[in-house]
């Protein structure tokens, strides 16, 4: 079972704090901070429904054993050259993993994958969940977010903001759901 947490969240957001005033139609200054905690959730809830980081973000995905090839989570790989593996040998000493042991395969749009080459793998620690660790970044750059996510975002900060005034149950909201769905379903990763 491997675990992924965020090391470096991403810097910015895939949307201003101007778009997100522009589709909610707001003038001035009193909503501002609200809006922007709004747009960081629903850059988080679109990140967790499709399993996709939105910007550049380190990684860092944890195991007990490193398979021969390990699907790498979170998305579009960023920069595979900052890719990094450790692990634990079995003093518990932290070792890191020689680059020309493995190959980044970049999945394009989807994820890339971790292949092992060469012989056997160095002795390794067992009976920890953490024994291996793969650093990595995945997200688009700033500005290159598909727009697809950037209006499932944008509807879903609508959806957040006006159902402050309005019932879940209202069918404006409903609509909006509906349309937030559809624009994620195809960049949801299948586990197969």
């Amino acid at each position: 079972m491997w675990t992924i947490r965020v090391i470096t969240p991403p810097a910015a957001e895939p949307v201003s704090l101007a778009e997100a005033k522009a589709q909610l139609r707001l003038m001035d200054m009193v909503d501002d901070e609200h809006v922007s905690r709004l747009i960081r959730a629903s850059r988080q809830h679109v990140e967790r429904v499709t399993g996709r980081a939105l910007l550049e973000t380190v990684v860092e995905m944890r195991g007990a054993a490193l398979p021969r090839t390990l699907r790498l989570a979170g998305g579009h790989l960023a920069a595979t050259p900052g890719l990094s593996v450790s692990y634990l040998d079995p003093s518990g000493a932290v070792q890191v993993l020689d680059p020309s042991g493995y190959v980044v395969v970049d999945g394009g749009e989807d994820q890339g994958q971790l292949v092992l080459v060469g012989g056997a793998l160095p002795p390794m620690a067992t009976g920890r969940p953490d024994v291996v660790r793969v650093r990595y970044t995945v997200g688009w750059a700033d500005g290159l977010v598909p727009d697809d996510l950037r209006m499932a975002l944008l509807l879903l900060l609508s959806l957040l903001f006006e159902s402050r005034q309005q019932g879940l149950n209202d069918p404006s909201v409903v609509t909006l759901n509906s349309a937030f769905d559809s624009l994620l379903n195809s960049y949801r990763f299948l586990v197969l």
